[in-house]
């Protein structure tokens, strides 16, 4: 069974947003292991210089990469990263199988984003859209998207 691992900065702090995401790993469950790393992030000061984001963004780092395993298909989620439809997400994830990855990991950074150590360190760098989004929230549409995924390779109804 594949092992989908999602690794993020900061905590789900809205109780409605991780019920939702709960629904969706609950689904996910029945074509894979879900897992969830939460990474505390550097404390900036209120208006960072970007050499001090800079700096925390490579402390970040430090903490990250020890977890990710080197046979993983990791994947950076990032606002300058591609962009793709629901079914060539889900190709992704036949790729990485058909390659025998055994887990895929997704990345999101801290309110700053990820050093771009950690992108290089990736096998791909995921958009969703140019906008930005709280961290519940794209916990709740990354899930989701997971689950599609998931249904697309299976042929199931629930992706229309």
């Amino acid at each position: 069974m594949l092992n989908v691992t999602y690794i993020y900065f900061g905590q789900q702090k809205d109780e409605y947003f991780r019920k939702a995401m709960d629904e969706y790993i609950k689904r996910i469950g029945k074509y894979a292991k879900f897992s969830e790393k939460v990474l505390k992030p550097e404390n900036l000061p209120d208006n960072p210089t970007q050499s001090e984001i800079n700096t925390a963004l490579e402390k970040e780092a430090k903490n990250l990469l020890p977890l990710l395993s080197k046979s993983a298909y990791k994947i950076a989620m990032c606002v300058e990263g591609k962009t793709m439809s629901s079914e060539a997400f889900a190709g992704t994830f036949q790729k990485a199988m058909n390659d025998g990855r055994s887990e895929i990991v997704f990345i999101v950074g801290s309110s700053h984003g990820l050093s771009d150590t950690v992108k290089k360190a990736c096998d791909l760098r995921l958009s969703f859209s140019p906008m930005t989004f709280a961290h519940g929230l794209f916990g709740v549409m990354l899930t989701e998207q997971i689950y599609r995924a998931f249904t697309i390779l299976k042929g199931e109804k629930y992706h229309k």
